[in-house]
């Protein structure tokens, strides 16, 4: 009984430490960003077990964080590309597969409309695809964020795999996959890359993995950029097990001074996912920036 109300007190004590962290977030969004206070700095000296120094080319890293910077700008305009669908809240409940919870349907009916997803095709080859999925931006978003509780992972045909995957963006995924899958499906794309940030980071490698369970003749191009940590150890040496089939192709971009790649804790069995990371380091001098601001500061490091 003392264990687990110590669990429950770390919880607890957990959750509201993010919940002042989102609130503050939730305020950061709304300022214009100034990137003449982004510093560039030293990266710190990696773990032996983690690849700190993975290979990216800075066109598409810039690009791809580019390209989810439009669905929170909420325009989705992208060179080279048009958009062919956008995913929202309203898609969420009328999909009959969603789970949705009574937080998501009162903010359905507020009026939130805000889109999760843009899906953009190529203007000179139809079967060059992006998906681009936004984190998180508003509190309704940061309460499902703060579930730590992980739940199975049942693919989109229907195979379960013995890995948990934390359960809140578990649940906007099942939301949101059965029209992406339709998408796919619909196009038959040669070409498909994945891009997210923060949760949408998560989301993101969870549609990654999923195309590979289902869609295995399909190789997406991930790229995330602050993601959390999104699910347990076999989680992870899944993940680790299509990096080194070649069944994707992964790439983890991860600002040093950013603590949200640390979360979900440890404490809870969550793992940081260790290889295909590239580590660089910016500092505003304000650590929700510092999770925020990958764009500006992926255009400085690169001088584009």
């Amino acid at each position: 009984m003392s264990s687990l109300l110590q669990y429950s007190a770390v919880k607890i004590s957990f959750r509201l430490l993010i919940a002042i962290f989102c609130c503050c977030l939730l305020f950061s969004c709304c300022k214009t960003p100034l990137p003449s206070r982004i510093q560039l700095c030293q990266v710190p000296s990696p773990r032996p077990e983690e690849n700190f120094a993975a290979f990216i080319e800075p066109d598409e890293a810039v690009f791809m964080m580019h390209a989810v910077q439009t669905v929170y700008d909420q325009r989705p305009v992208l060179d080279g590309y048009h958009q062919i669908e956008s995913l929202r809240f309203f898609s969420l409940l009328n999909n009959e597969k969603a789970i949705i919870d009574e937080r998501l349907q009162i903010d359905i009916a507020k009026g939130n409309e805000k889109v999760w997803s843009y899906v953009y095709q190529s203007n000179s080859d139809p079967s060059d695809l992006i998906i681009a999925i936004r984190g998180t931006e508003n509190i309704m978003d940061w309460i499902k964020d703060l579930e730590v509780s992980q739940v199975p992972f049942i693919s989109f045909s229907g195979s379960e795999k013995e890995v948990k995957i934390e359960q809140g963006f578990y649940s906007v995924y099942k939301g949101l996959r059965e029209a992406l899958f339709h998408i796919i499906q619909q196009w038959n794309p040669s070409r498909l890359r994945i891009t997210g940030h923060s949760m949408g980071g998560s989301i993101a490698l969870l549609l990654t993995y999923d195309i590979t369970l289902t869609t295995p003749g399909l190789t997406p191009i991930l790229f995330t950029y602050g993601m959390p940590r999104s699910g347990d150890l076999n989680f992870t040496n899944e993940i680790k097990r299509i990096h080194d089939t070649n069944a994707a192709r992964l790439t983890f971009i991860i600002n040093s001074k950013d603590i949200v790649p640390e979360l979900p804790s440890d404490l809870f069995g969550y793992y940081t996912i260790p290889f295909t990371n590239y580590i660089f380091c910016f500092d505003t001098g304000n650590s929700v920036e510092n999770h925020i601001w990958y764009e500006p500061a992926l255009k400085e490091l690169f001088k584009h």
